[in-house]
């Protein structure tokens, strides 16, 4: 299981986005973000954020989520990263702990 920083920025990649049809790279992708608490709603402040294309690095694209949003310590969330590239679209839900930060 992935872990996100409490009280801290934390930076979401992608890499490798593939197009599922052509298995080409998806450069120039609309890629989003959110995060959702154990219930499925969306957290304050973490809805469809964007995730940017990458310099230099080929269908890797990142997004970052706030410092400021109101996190449980201890607590698992879903991560869910929407991308479309033309007609095509892809969904990935990855579960993420809650950590405070020690060092």
């Amino acid at each position: 299981m992935n872990v996100l920083y409490s009280m801290n920025d934390n930076i979401v990649t992608l890499t490798s986005l593939l197009n599922g049809y052509t298995a080409a790279a998806a450069t120039g992708a609309t890629v989003t973000l959110s995060l959702l608490t154990a219930t499925g709603a969306v957290v304050s402040g973490a809805s469809g954020i964007s995730m940017v294309a990458t310099t230099g690095a080929k269908s890797t694209y990142r997004g970052t989520l706030p410092y400021s949003l109101s996190l449980t310590t201890g607590s698992t969330y879903t991560a869910r990263i929407v991308a479309t590239h033309g007609s095509v679209r892809g969904q990935w839900d990855e579960p993420v702990r809650i950590v405070e930060r020690t060092a």
